[in-house]
């Protein structure tokens, strides 16, 4: 059962209806509730009862979080229940766009040692905030997919995430989809693709800013990569003669 005051006796909001049902089949282990979740509605208020629960259950594999309602606390409180969790192996996380709390979240989770994907949407990276979240993900040993969906990085932000990916051995599919990339990213890309230790299998570009000059840049990249097979560069900029190009890296390169 919720308790509505808490030990100063102010009034705390309602919780949302579907927030005890989940709470309690976490705390069961219920066998049948593998994936979880949580969506907007969670508000800071209510975060140490999910963390609580969440650190009695060990059956969730996946796990759907929105940061939309929760603040620096609830972030460190989440994240320090992830990082101790045993089952989890899928997290997907949504609009987390504070600085602090980007940095509090990834610092409390990079002790989770069992993540095989991570995806973000609806997030935010700064320079200041994506050391943590680099890290994060270099220290994670069995991670093997990563999705970045509207997410706005800020400054180099990006070229610095690029250079942390660079360490992973693990890592086989990098989905960056609608992050408005530009040609200078792309040099980035071009980078971790030639000097990557992981099995990068799979590179997912779309709905981006890349026009033709960007994939002149990754075009390096894509003919010394040993491991990609698949190379997706739907809704950009690339002209026919772009495509054309395209066609005749691929070809050069018979892994692709």
């Amino acid at each position: 059962m919720f308790s509505y005051l808490s030990s100063s006796s102010i009034l705390r909001p309602d919780p949302p209806a579907w927030l005890e049902p989940i709470c309690q089949r976490l705390s069961s282990n219920d066998p049948t509730l593998q994936s979880v979740e949580l969506p907007r509605g969670l508000q800071d208020t209510f975060t140490h009862e999910v963390a609580r629960c969440l650190e009695e259950n060990h059956i969730v594999t996946s796990l759907t979080i929105s940061f939309f309602s929760i603040v620096d606390d609830g972030a460190y409180t989440i994240a320090n229940a992830l990082g101790n969790h045993l089952s989890i192996e899928k997290l997907q996380i949504r609009d987390l766009r504070n600085q602090r709390e980007v940095n509090i979240f990834f610092e409390a989770l990079s002790s989770n040692k069992r993540l095989r994907e991570i995806s973000l949407r609806h997030c935010s990276i700064c320079p200041r905030a994506v050391r943590s979240f680099g890290l994060c993900l270099k220290n994670v040993p069995c991670l093997q997919e990563i999705r970045l969906t509207d997410t706005q990085f800020g400054g180099t932000a990006f070229g610095q995430l690029c250079y942390n990916l660079k360490f992973s051995e693990t890592l086989a599919r990098l989905y960056l989809v609608n992050n408005e990339l530009q040609v200078t990213d792309m040099m980035s890309l071009k980078t971790l693709l030639c000097e990557t230790k992981a099995p990068l299998e799979e590179l997912h570009l779309s709905e981006n800013n890349v026009n033709n000059d960007g994939l002149s840049i990754l075009a390096e990249g894509l003919l010394k990569s040993h491991s990609l097979r698949v190379i997706e560069l739907r809704s950009n900029s690339i002209s026919e003669l772009g495509a054309a190009f395209l066609q005749c890296v691929v070809v050069s390169n018979p892994n692709i």
